[in-house]
């Protein structure tokens, strides 16, 4: 037996080597139950300890109906199988089936076998029991006063026991030709009836969530009261426990789930033909999703009862034991169950791409038989393994571009048996035509290169094999070693003024999605405000890969081709600049971001964004000699004002240092750096008039004009 280093130590050992660095080799995969529960299985299961290994194997003998409701397993192999709707039964032998028997009602909702191997099936919506002997020939046994025949179980001296649902739920005796009501229960439906060894007959209500002890002399009890409303199925395993599958399929209210049944009934008479107005507990329709949790109880022979096994969101149609284990068939959430009654712990040993797994039926001979529904199907599974199954693992998401390396797994395999392995990736979440082929790897050692080219996807697949019928390989880890690549940073909103906008913090915030090195922006129009004095250079930054930055700021005059460095290594996304360390003009920015902070030397990304033209502006307004004239009601005072690099972009005046009024030029609005401005003073009595104009970077000039 071959057995792996575990994956936990490699990746320990390899991360605590490259922790120093942002960009760490990442290990994605799988390594437990619910990791590989998300995979495709074919002819595997995970097992109780969350490991991947071969299933039964699997014979599927009937299918191409909607609903095969029970299965029943003669002595020497053959298979019976109810459908609904249509009321056929199909015989599986010898590798074919056919129809057996048709009972002309709308369903074989239950079906036994007697002791010279004569079929005993019971129907629906008409109460009715059919015997069909070995060569196909079928007569009415029983016409009963109820509905549906749900359950059926033959005793000693083929003496049979039906458990009937409809207007009122009972245990009919039948032999001899005659039958007669052995019990009443309180509940409108029993849903299935089995057979204790010490003469004790055992019924489940599908309304009542009770289980009934019925004694040899016809007198019942409850023994367990659920706190679902339908007991779905009962049976009795080898030390006298009762198991009991719950099936409820609505809140717990009254009346919810019989509401939720006819729904059910009437997508099903929809097919082909009515059941009858009365319906009673019956399989779900495609697709229907549940809000409840269902369970199965083990109620021992000294009356304790245990939850074995609990399933949200499911049914549990059908429960069988099996030796140290109890199996279970679950419609919802579509499969069949193993529960190890020891340590109560549990594995999905198949998982059905039908809608319903709806009964169980033990295989005399090894194994045991499923009824699927939706598609209806009978499946033989085996008592010996599948010689070969498949896993494929669910898309594995690098969450961005790495490059990948190792593939390591863990396990054991024994001799005669073999794990072979297979990667492929891709670029896209679904795997489409874009992905490359499946390579094969040579990991038999545990560990191989994968040669997979750099992509953001990627999947493994295993396939396993035996060449002995009851050894299984074990895959218990499967991890992809990536290198995340080292994606450059992104720059954005690059601007400048007296205070930096809300957000431009002091470090680069979090990562989005990458942009192109090299960006530069379309220059902003002519009329961005002017600078003057100390400014703020600001920008955003980004990195992909959550890397620390640093930022090297440069500047150039317009008619310049070289940028000159401001500052280098920065730290923060921001830069107080001094305009008056460069003459008035036109300027770009361009801002350099690396992420060599966290990336060893040689591997740094480097993105740079240029900004601009900036308007530098330190330089006031020229304002011309006033010009006093005097008018009927004081005087008019007229200048000319202009602005070497920014427009003017405000003016007022004060009368004889009165109150500051507002200004606008003669063409009423402020756009030139050239503006005539005309100013009326009504005050005859005026000595001066001071006018002040403002140039968009802030900076003022103003004159007196003094009226004589």
């Amino acid at each position: 037996m071959m057995k792996r280093k575990s994956i936990p130590a490699l990746v320990l050992t390899l991360v605590w080597c490259v922790t120093a660095w942002a960009v760490e080799t990442a290990y994605l995969g799988d390594s437990s139950a619910q990791d590989f529960g998300a995979g495709e299985r074919d002819n595997v299961y995970v097992d109780r300890d969350g490991q991947v290994v071969l299933g039964p194997a699997r014979t599927v003998l009937v299918e191409g109906v909607d609903y095969v409701w029970c299965v029943a397993v003669a002595q020497d192999g053959t298979v019976y199988a109810g459908t609904v709707p249509g009321g056929k039964i199909y015989r599986a032998s010898g590798g074919k089936s056919e129809v057996f028997f048709d009972t002309g009602e709308a369903g074989v909702f239950s079906l036994a076998l007697l002791s010279d191997g004569s079929l005993i099936a019971g129907t629906g919506a008409n109460g009715k029991v059919f015997k069909v002997s070995a060569d196909g020939q079928g007569s009415l046994l029983a016409a009963l006063d109820a509905q549906h025949v749900f359950g059926l179980a033959v005793a000693a001296g083929d003496k049979i026991y039906a458990a009937t649902g409809g207007a009122s739920g009972r245990i009919y005796r039948i032999q001899g030709g005659s039958s007669e009501v052995f019990y009443e229960s309180p509940s409108a439906h029993l849903t299935a009836v089995a057979l204790a060894p010490d003469g004790a007959v055992y019924a489940s209500s599908g309304d009542r969530g009770a289980v009934y002890r019925i004694s040899p002399d016809g007198k019942g009890a409850v023994v367990f009261s659920a706190p679902q409303r339908v007991v779905q199925d009962i049976a009795i395993g080898e030390d006298g426990s009762v198991f009991a599958a719950t099936a409820s399929i609505a809140e717990e209210r009254p009346g919810a789930d019989e509401e939720a049944v006819k729904s059910i009934i009437s997508e099903i008479q929809a097919r082909k033909q009515d059941p009858g107005p009365n319906p009673a507990p019956a399989a779900p329709p495609a697709r229907r999703t549940y809000r409840v949790a269902n369970s199965v109880y083990r109620i021992m022979p000294d009356g304790r009862v245990q939850s074995i096994f609990g399933l949200n969101g499911g049914l549990i149609m059908s429960v069988l034991p099996d030796g140290k284990r109890i199996l279970c068939a679950a419609a919802g959430q579509p499969g069949i169950f193993a529960v190890e009654l020891d340590e109560r712990r549990s594995a999905r040993l198949f998982e059905s791409k039908s809608d319903q797994v709806l009964d169980l039926a033990a295989d005399p001979k090894g194994g045991f038989v499923a009824a699927f529904g939706m598609p209806g199907q009978a499946v033989h599974f085996g008592s010996q393994l599948a010689r070969t199954g498949v896993f494929t693992s669910r898309v594995l998401d690098a969450k961005g571009f790495v490059k990948w390396g190792r593939l390591r797994w863990t396990g054991e395999v024994p001799t005669g048996t073999t794990a072979g392995f297979a990667v492929r990736s891709g670029n896209t979440p679904v795997v489409d035509p874009t992905w490359i082929e499946w390579r094969t790897l040579d990991a038999v050692s545990g560990g191989v290169e994968t040669g997979l080219p750099t992509s953001r996807f990627a999947q493994y697949r295993v396939n396993l094999a035996t060449a002995a019928p009851d050894t299984t390989p074990r895959v218990r880890e499967v991890a992809l070693a990536g290198l995340p690549v080292n994606l450059a940073p992104v720059i954005s909103d690059i601007g400048a003024g007296k205070e930096p906008p809300r957000g431009a913090a002091a470090q680069p915030p979090p990562a989005r999605d990458a942009g192109e090195s090299g960006q530069k922006e379309q220059p902003k129009s002519s009329d961005s405000p002017a600078l003057s004095g100390l400014v703020n250079v600001y920008w955003k930054a980004d990195d992909p890969n959550a890397d620390r930055l640093k930022f090297t700021l440069s500047f150039r005059q317009a008619s310049m081709s070289r940028f000159i460095m401001l500052s280098e290594d920065l730290s923060e996304s921001k830069y107080a600049w001094d305009t008056t360390t460069v003459p008035d003009g036109q300027y770009f920015l361009r801002v350099t971001a690396s992420d060599a902070p966290s990336n060893p030397a040689g591997t740094e990304a480097v993105s740079t964004r240029e900004a601009g033209p900036f308007t530098v502006d330190n330089t006031p307004p020229v304002l011309t000699t006033p010009s006093v004239t005097k008018t009927d009601t004081g005087y008019t005072v007229e200048l000319q004002v202009s602005d070497a690099a920014s427009p003017i972009a405000a003016a007022s005046y004060s009368v004889d240092s009165g109150k500051w009024e507002p200004l606008l030029p003669v063409d009423g609005i402020f756009d030139s750096p050239n503006e005539r401005i005309v100013v009326k003073v009504d005050k005859p009595e005026a000595a001066i008039v001071v006018i002040k104009v403002t140039d968009r970077a802030g900076n003022s000039g103003a004159v007196i004009a003094e009226i004589k």
